[in-house]
């Protein structure tokens, strides 16, 4: 173990000095930090009203979609049911009404039935 025996108030009074320092360095910083802060409080605050209004178009928007969308999504398997029901029929050599009806129904029940089979395995598998 180190002996600073002739010195150790010396140390003490110099450690105490480095921390009263260290300690005003502090609260300086501190004060400018505060003063800083106060000065940017209405740029904050308008930052804050503008995430708000775009909080409140964002959900507006939202809301439009999701009608939008209640919109496109039949219209989207419809059409769908009608492109393959189309080349089901294009297939054949039934024409008129009654051919495209019941290539569109061949297609309704393809189409169930692979859900079916889809169904099953997954039950099987545990899913």
């Amino acid at each position: 173990m180190l002996n600073f025996a002739p010195y150790n108030f010396w140390i003490l009074y110099a450690s105490i000095a480095i921390l009263v320092i260290t300690m005003f360095t502090t609260l300086s910083k501190v004060l400018k930090f505060g003063k800083a802060v106060s000065a940017y409080k209405p740029q904050i605050a308008s930052i804050q009203q503008n995430v708000q209004r775009s909080a409140v178009k964002a959900q507006a928007v939202a809301g439009r979609m999701n009608q939008i969308m209640s919109i496109v999504k039949p219209a989207i398997a419809a059409l769908s049911l009608l492109l393959a029901a189309k080349a089901l029929y294009d297939k054949r050599e039934e024409s008129g009404i009654s051919g495209f009806t019941k290539a569109t129904s061949d297609v309704i029940a393809g189409r169930a039935s692979k859900r079916g089979f889809v169904n099953a395995v997954r039950k099987e598998i545990g899913i």
